[in-house]
């Protein structure tokens, strides 16, 4: 029953997206950033699409995966064959694009069957291929920093289930942990563009993961382990949501 709702639900957004998407597409197309307009756009669309995939809202999750469908068909027809600059040498280039849009469409695949768990594997592959791309041809980007918050994120995650019993080395393993994602916070601060360090959400975004640190900090200090479990939890949210509006 659950699968067939989700399967409707993603014709039905496929109906309205057919009408309402595509001009916006063009328009992003037209703009004179071209083709940082089509990426932004898309890579957008994938965050939003890893995040609902791992509410579990696979119907906003799809129509977020059918956006980024629209914008990189875009993007491909537009520039497969003549690159940006930055680009030009990449001999992957091509192959690289296609890749990508074959991922995004196994994750939509998945999201109209029903299928959060994978539907949510899948689409998180696009974070590692769009850094390859970007770090094959020398292109640094603020999504770099996040990346590198969502490494510690990961690590600091395996600790927080509810039966695993802490040893000592987990504890000193989480201090580590804790300096690190204090790096990769400042690291994020420090290289934001200014139309995000300017940004009073912004700001709120990244104050709200140190206050999470903190709290985390203070359970570590108590040896708390149920809070500094909870802690963890608050962290994972908190970088989640400034992964989702920013990342």
């Amino acid at each position: 029953m659950k699968r067939s709702l989700v399967t409707r639900l993603v014709g039905v957004v496929l109906l309205v997206f057919a009408v309402v998407a595509a001009p916006h597409v063009v328009r992003s197309q037209a703009s004179p950033a071209g083709f940082e307009a089509l990426m932004d756009r898309a890579y957008g669309a994938f965050r939003s699409a890893y995040w609902y995939t791992r509410t579990g809202n696979l119907g906003v999750a799809a129509i977020e995966m059918m956006t980024f469908d629209q914008t990189w068909r875009s993007l491909r027809n537009s520039y497969e064959a003549a690159p940006p600059e930055i680009y030009a040498n990449d001999a992957a280039w091509a192959a690289t694009l296609a890749e990508i849009e074959a991922i995004n469409s196994a994750a939509l695949d998945q999201a109209s069957e029903g299928d959060r768990d994978g539907a949510h594997q899948t689409i998180s592959v696009l974070q590692r291929v769009f850094a390859e791309l970007r770090a094959r041809n020398g292109v640094v980007s603020f999504s770099d920093h996040v990346n590198d918050y969502d490494a510690v994120i990961r690590k600091l995650s395996t600790f927080r289930g509810w039966d695993k019993v802490l040893s000592e080395d987990d504890w000193l393993q989480m201090a580590t942990l804790a300096d690190d994602t204090d790096t990769a916070i400042t690291s994020l601060e420090v290289n934001a563009p200014v139309i995000l360090s300017s940004n009073p959400d912004f700001q709120r975004t990244i104050e709200n993961n140190r206050q999470a640190l903190f709290r985390f900090r203070e359970h570590l200090s108590t040896r708390n382990e149920r809070g500094a479990k909870g802690s963890i939890r608050d962290l994972r949210s908190a970088y989640g949501l400034l992964f989702l509006k920013y990342g």
